[in-house]
Order: C-alpha cells, then sequence, then structure tokens
C-alpha cells in the first residue's frame, strides 16, 4: 500500500492524525508525506500503522498513543496514569510569569505545583523563570510522579518531588501554590465521556460539584501563600472566588479556565 492510498483508506481517523502516525513510524516530516506520496509501506510500518488506527478508532486520544504532548512549546512524555496537558492550562503559566514580573522581579522565590500529573507545570515554570529559587511538584500517584520525574530529567529541569495528598506531607510557606486539580463533576452530561475514559479517573473527577479538592486545598493553603492559581471549569469559577474570600484571599485575575487569588495578609 502506498502512502497516499493509506490517507485515503481509513474512515474514522482525521486525516491530520493519519500524517502524524505516518511521520512517527517513518520517521519523516509531514512536507516529506506528500514529497513520498507513492512510497509503498512495507509488512512491518503497516502493523505499526495498523494498531495505531484501530486505537484512535476505539476512542484512544493521539497523545496516548504517541506517548507524547506538546505544552508551551516542549513535547512532554505521557501515558495512561496521567492527564494529557491541555492547551487552556498554558495560560496558568502566562499568568505566573506575570506575577513574577510584577510582584518577584529578581527576588528568589518558592512555587509549589500541587497534583503535578505530567509534570507540565512544575517543569515549565523552572525552565521559563530563570530566578526561581525551587520548585516542588507534589502529587499522591505514585505513578505520575514517576512520569514527571521523567519529564523534569528529559527537559533539564530541576524539579524537587514529594508523595503528598494535596499539602498533607508538605512543610514551609510558598510564595505561590499552583494546582490543576480534580474538577470536574460526574453530573456534566456535555463531556466527551469516550476520550476522558482513557484518562485517570483519579486526576478528574471530585465530589462537591467537582469543587472538593480546590476547597481543601484553599483551606490547607491559608496563611502559607501569597498567591494561589487553580484551574476550574468557567461555570465554577465565582463559587470558588466566593469561597476564597472566606479563606482570605481574594481574586486579582481570571482568564480562560484560571483564577488567580492573593492573600490579603500573608
Amino acid at each position: 500500500m502506498k502512502i497516499k492510498d493509506f490517507l485515503k483508506a481509513q474512515p474514522g481517523v482525521k486525516r491530520n492524525e493519519l500524517e502524524i502516525f505516518l511521520c512517527r513510524v517513518l520517521d519523516i516530516s509531514r512536507t516529506e508525506i506528500i514529497l513520498q506520496e507513492d512510497r509503498i509501506l512495507n509488512k512491518d510500518e503497516l502493523a505499526t500503522l495498523k494498531k495505531m488506527v484501530d486505537a484512535r478508532k476505539a476512542g484512544k486520544p493521539v497523545a496516548y498513543i504517541l506517548n507524547e504532548k506538546e505544552f508551551y512549546g516542549r513535547m512532554f512524555y505521557v501515558d495512561g496514569s496521567v492527564l494529557i496537558p491541555r492547551p487552556e492550562t498554558e495560560t496558568t503559566i502566562d499568568i505566573i510569569r506575570e506575577i513574577y514580573e510584577r510582584d518577584f522581579e529578581g527576588r528568589k522565590i518558592r512555587i509549589i505545583d500541587v497534583g503535578t500529573g505530567s509534570g507540565c507545570i512544575a517543569v515549565t515554570l523552572k525552565l521559563e523563570l530563570k530566578n526561581c529559587a525551587g520548585i516542588l511538584a507534589v502529587d499522591k500517584s505514585l505513578e505520575a510522579l514517576s512520569v514527571a520525574k521523567k519529564n523534569a530529567k528529559k527537559l533539564g529541569a530541576e524539579v524537587e518531588f514529594c508523595e503528598s495528598n494535596l499539602l498533607g506531607a508538605v512543610d514551609g510557606d510558598f510564595d505561590i501554590i499552583v494546582a490543576n486539580l480534580p474538577y470536574v463533576d460526574t453530573k456534566w452530561d456535555w463531556l466527551d465521556k469516550t476520550t476522558l475514559g482513557f484518562e485517570p479517573e483519579i486526576a478528574l473527577y471530585a465530589e462537591n460539584e467537582g469543587l472538593q479538592l480546590i476547597f481543601e486545598l484553599l483551606e490547607q493553603a491559608k496563611g502559607r501563600a501569597k498567591y494561589v492559581i487553580l484551574e476550574a471549569d468557567p461555570c465554577q469559577h465565582v463559587k470558588i472566588e466566593n469561597f476564597a474570600r472566606q479563606r482570605g484571599f481574594e481574586p486579582v485575575k481570571t482568564e480562560g479556565f484560571i483564577i488567580a487569588l492573593k492573600a490579603l495578609q500573608v
């Protein structure tokens, strides 16, 4: 089978995804796919491509098939033990950079990434904030921590890691607490459950309309952080802001899925 025929013979899978699979299996660029469209695929190549196509038809995300996903211009390793990094989470980095340049420029600050998952936030912050004193990444999943450590090593980021349920096993105060915790309400009926079914439930769903872990973190963060940066669905933002105000934090910025809270007293 030629490349051009393979691209036409896979109903149910988008062409751009097929091109991504071809790039991986053949180790060529997408431009080269066009230039080599008459190239004949050998038996082993076709077998590998078929596995990828079948997995995609079953709903498995491309990121899990390839074991990689781009985040903030860098490629991260991912597997089924961690969430796939999403574009909306990149706003977290932008907001923290803004806060850092405005309030902490030239200072050595401490940041903790709670529920680090793949480590995409912690690793990116370490590489983007050159003067950051230290970044601690915590997760209660040892499997997730293993993935995060792999990404830190791969990308050359000096990040500390700790097994902890929220801040339970962590001592000390922080300039910034950042967290992309589970916030999905199991009752939401607009979600694509087929795709989400491949991601770890422990990293997706939370009780109390998806807000349980966020509320627990805010309770623990009282008196321990100057800023708390959270990700949640926009429909949850008002409840989070109201809860945060009662715990001594005021909202200072909301953009997309991200809420930035500042402590009234430190």
